[in-house]
């Protein structure tokens, strides 16, 4: 029976007397988006099921699911989800209203570049993803529609934000598969093709995932998943093959979350990001680089203290402490002992701590306090450069 509240929104038209509509955004096989402003005049991003579904004959059990849907992504909390703002109802047709965000898609990107990106670039904007998939999976939801378009990049922000979750996609047993699968092309995984027994979860995620780091990387065609499993040889080209700057740990990874039958690739987005990330060699560089910062920042506050105390025992206590903080901080980031924020912010606590205890010192002797001030500056600067240089690995170990 066909849907007897039909709506066909236009621009110009308030919902629920809150939001006033603008334009229509896009749309997919089962919804539609527009973007709206409030009250205030700030635009907001809607969706509620399309025409051909409102139309159909299975329009009360998707419309059921959406619902349900809509109000457990609500509880996804995290910086790089689309925010959820409510869920209303308008008659009976239900609609999600979330945040909208300024900036272009990874999809946008790579069409403005014409370019791979980096692969350090790359795999920022896929680790920041990935946080945001594990807040996903730990609430039993998946997205399963991850591709470079509904990847969104914050105007003037490196912030990815995962935008578009599938949320009328349910395998439900009283909707026909031919309704509730779902393919968006080259980034499906063969589950959601059709009815061949297997079941989604979390790898369903990192097959699409996996493979919009191909493309992010390679900026290139590879074949769908249905078209891979037909053949016995499998016909996808391994990414490194077509970008050799690509590491041998991100090709490996790639193809293992790519992989054809959902019983080989990774369970779960931890597993794929222990491949993708070597967590062991770059925390061995986070350590050599923060002793380095330590001891150059234990150097500048001994040769200071030193021009004071002839023999070095007060000086040396200072240096000892100041080099046990130091290195306390940035491994206790790495252990988890200290979120990252609060470790960077004491780093720079405890150095300029150093150097503001350093100044009675230098007014004793004037060519001394010169020399002794421009060696410290040189060391500081270099202690800086060791910091710096830290930093893309403490990103990546983080947890």
């Amino acid at each position: 029976m066909e849907h007897q509240n039909f709506f066909h929104w236009q621009p110009g038209q308030w919902i629920n007397h809150k939001y006033l509509l603008q334009e229509v955004l896009g749309q997919g096989g089962f919804g539609i988006t527009y973007r709206a402003t409030d009250r205030n005049g700030d635009s907001v991003v809607i969706k509620t099921l399309n025409e051909s579904v409102q139309r159909g004959p299975y329009f009360e059990k998707l419309r059921t699911n959406f619902f349900n849907e809509a109000v457990s992504l609500n509880q996804c909390k995290h910086s790089h989800i689309v925010r959820y703002i409510e869920v209303l109802l308008v008659g009976d047709l239900p609609c999600l209203v979330m945040e909208y965000i300024q900036g272009k898609n990874l999809a946008e990107l790579l069409r403005q570049r014409q370019t791979p990106l980096p692969e350090a670039e790359a795999l920022r904007y896929i680790q920041q993803i990935s946080e945001a998939l594990i807040v996903v999976h730990n609430n039993k939801l998946l997205h399963r529609d991850v591709k470079p378009l509904n990847i969104m990049i914050r105007h003037n922000k490196d912030e990815a934000v995962l935008i578009d979750f599938g949320i009328a996609r349910n395998v439900d047993p009283d909707v026909p598969k031919e309704i509730t699968a779902f393919s968006s092309g080259k980034y499906t995984p063969i589950e959601q093709y059709q009815d061949n027994g297997t079941k989604y979860g979390p790898h369903t995620d990192i097959y699409a995932l996996s493979a919009t780091l191909y493309t992010l990387l390679t900026n290139s065609y590879f074949p769908d998943a249905e078209t891979r499993t037909r053949t016995k040889q499998d016909p996808l080209t391994p990414p490194k093959e077509i970008n050799p700057d690509i590491s041998d740990r991100v090709n490996q990874a790639i193809i293992k979350g790519m992989e054809r039958y959902p019983e080989d690739r990774p369970k779960s987005i931890q597993e794929w990001l222990d491949l993708l990330f070597d967590k062991s060699g770059q925390e061995f560089e986070l350590l050599l680089s923060a002793s380095l910062t330590g001891f150059i920042y234990g150097l500048l506050t001994f040769s200071i203290a030193s021009s004071l105390f002839a023999n070095g025992v007060f000086a040396g206590i200072i240096w000892l402490l100041i080099l046990i903080g130091l290195i306390f901080v940035q491994y206790g980031g790495v252990l988890n002992i200290i979120p990252k924020y609060i470790r960077y912010f004491l780093t720079i606590a405890v150095g300029t701590a150093a150097l503001v205890m350093s100044f009675p010192f230098l007014v004793k002797e004037l060519l001394i306090a010169i020399l002794i001030l421009l060696v410290s500056t040189g060391l500081g600067f270099l202690s800086m450069l060791f910091f710096l240089y830290a930093l893309p690995y403490v990103f990546k170990t983080q947890k």
